[in-house]
């Protein structure tokens, strides 16, 4: 028997929904991990509960109830049962990557440190690495492999969890600052997860399919969590697997004939780049009705990119569904619908740099791509960052979120928070969050522009960056697409105009190092030049995976420009005006 996502259970906790599901529906299915190729491992709903009391009952023991507990898991059903035997005992999970690199390990330490983590949970493979790196600044905190504590009898008591206390900690991916603590709290989830299910018209029977990584927002909420508030079953893979080979993913949609899976636009380029004809063949995308497009700016080329080279599959124009979000929200603000296809609308280009833009064509216009109407139980505001009021009909401005799923706060910085969470209107309505996002209104689709902070102003010009870095990318095969950071520095002449962009290593199996860079460079600073007007003071071309990027893979633009001002970028090529000094060059 199904639990209906509707039904009262559904208005209570996830504890609650997955206690009730193990309890009528022990043997089905929940989770299905690719461990390999050729491997897999599966987890019912009653093992599930047994493995979160058990941990449950072991935290308490411990003195971590109530408490924040590190999760550092690699993908798997280890961190499934760890996250949610935090939820059993009343901890706050506060999930994390497992990298065991220096920096990624001073940032754990870090979030370790801000949260004031009781202790934390690895499993066996990784917690002897773990142990061997030496946390910094980690204050002595005790690891424990989760995967080795004993099961406990599911119908174990285990204290209440109220509705309003405080669920997890979903920390920022920093891509514009320092990450922060969002404290998402039981209700929060309940509310977002209820307005997902009106918003696709998930079910039980939907087969979710996911290889994000499961400490990002999207790849925690919108797949294991929204699994098991439907009842549904989801299958997991890694994401290494995934950029090792981008077909496993497709593959997994196909044999398990997944319905609802999400990734963000460079997956998805990915898979129209790398995927060969020959590949596609075994694949069938007829059931995939969701393909969730967010996490980073949706380009109209990789969507129709995508949709081409997989038509022959089955997969329907309909089924690709930008979407727009963030931890703050808990996950989701809103979705294009599963019913239509996405809308892709050329504005005028002058019209969105002066913030009011027209649909229109030609040359000098630029595509975007909507990213659906709020989801139910969210209210939109779009504001006037300059005078903090709603700016009129169609105008671009930030976006402001309202709803039952907007987190209260960041973990211990009540400014931060006031700040982020605390805006109202001009009649006091609110509070609203700030999303620092651009964006504006057309035809009941939310579209976004950019980001706040990522905002260029060269000669009282508003720029975008991502606007910059595909100009230049445009019709360019050896460039990698999305993978330029434009930004802004002022030398004490006003802000100028930087780009970093990444080579691929071969094009058509030439070297990039072969290739003629000042004609590529020539090439790149025209193109902005044409449709920008703008000059480009320094260009410099890098190697793939030379620009830093947040944990959940977005672009940090900002941490391009102080690497680049502290002469750390090293380039292949570069062009610069008299006067900027770059750092040193390097071979390919």
């Amino acid at each position: 028997m199904n639990i209906a996502p509707n039904s009262p259970i559904a208005d209570s906790t996830i504890v609650a929904i997955l206690r009730q599901r193990a309890a009528r529906e022990p043997d089905r299915t929940a989770f299905i991990h690719l461990i390999s190729d050729h491997e897999r491992e599966s987890l019912t709903y009653g093992e599930l509960d047994r493995r979160a009391a058990g941990i449950a009952r072991w935290l308490i023991e411990h003195g971590a109830g109530g408490k924040r507990v590190i999760l550092a898991h690699p993908t798997g059903l280890a961190f499934i049962a760890a996250f949610f035997g935090c939820l059993y005992a009343g901890a706050q999970a506060v999930p994390q990557p497992a990298y065991l690199r220096p920096r990624h390990l001073q940032k754990l330490a870090a979030i370790a440190s801000d949260c004031g983590a009781a202790m934390g949970l690895t499993d066996s493979a990784t917690l002897g690495r773990l142990l061997g790196a030496r946390l910094k600044d980690s204050k002595g905190l005790a690891w424990t492999a989760s995967d080795q504590i004993a099961p406990a009898d599911g119908s174990a008591p285990l204290p209440p969890v109220e509705a309003h206390s405080l669920a997890y900690l979903q920390y920022t991916s920093g891509s514009t600052a320092a990450p922060r603590g969002v404290c998402i709290s039981h209700a929060n989830l309940m509310a977002h997860l209820s307005d997902l299910t009106r918003s696709y018209g998930a079910g039980p029977d939907d087969v979710l399919v996911s290889w994000l990584p499961h400490f990002h927002d999207m790849g925690l909420v919108g797949k294991p969590l929204f699994a098991v508030y439907l009842g549904a079953s989801c299958v997991m893979l890694s994401p290494l697997q995934f950029m090792q080979r981008p077909a496993r993913w497709l593959q997994a949609i196909t044999d398990f004939r997944g319905t609802i899976s999400a990734a963000p636009n460079f997956a998805y380029e990915l898979c129209a780049a790398k995927i060969a004809p020959d590949q596609r063949q075994s694949l069938d995308l007829s059931h995939w009705r969701l393909a969730l497009n967010g996490a980073e700016p949706v380009r109209a080329e990789t969507h129709r990119r995508f949709l081409a080279a997989f038509a022959p599959q089955d997969l329907q124009p309909q089924a690709l569904s930008p979407c727009y979000g963030l931890a703050e929200a808990t996950l989701m603000v809103s979705t294009s619908l599963p019913s239509q296809p996405a809308r892709i609308v050329a504005f005028d280009r002058a019209s969105i740099l002066a913030r009011k833009p027209l649909p229109a064509n030609g040359a000098n216009a630029v595509e975007l791509v909507g990213c659906g109407p709020p989801n139910a139980g969210v209210r939109v505001a779009i504001i006037d960052p300059d005078m903090g009021a709603e700016v009129s009909d169609g105008a671009i401005g930030e976006i402001w979120v309202k709803g039952a799923s907007i987190a209260e706060g960041y973990f211990v910085a009540p400014e931060a928070s006031a700040e982020t969470f605390g805006a109202r209107l001009g009649n006091d309505e609110g509070p609203y969050l700030r999303t620092g996002d651009l964006g504006f209104l057309h035809e009941g689709e939310l579209f976004i522009a950019g980001r706040l902070k990522d905002l260029i102003i060269v000669n009282g010009r508003n720029l975008y960056p991502q606007d910059i870095e595909q100009s230049a990318q445009a019709g360019q095969p050896a460039l990698i697409a999305g993978r330029g950071a434009a930004f802004g520095v002022d030398r004490g002449e006003g802000e100028r105009l930087v780009l970093v962009q990444e080579l691929h290593r071969e094009v058509a199996g030439h070297k990039v190092a072969d290739l003629d860079m000042s004609a590529l460079i020539t090439e790149m600073r025209a193109a902005i030049l044409n449709e920008h007007e703008v000059h480009a003071a320094a260009i410099l071309l890098t190697a793939p995976g030379t620009l830093p990027v947040t944990s959940s893979g977005k672009l940090a633009r900002h941490a391009a420009r102080d690497l680049f001002l502290a002469g750390r970028l090293i380039h292949l090529a570069a062009w610069h005006e008299p006067g900027w000094p770059l750092p040193a060059a390097a071979n390919l």
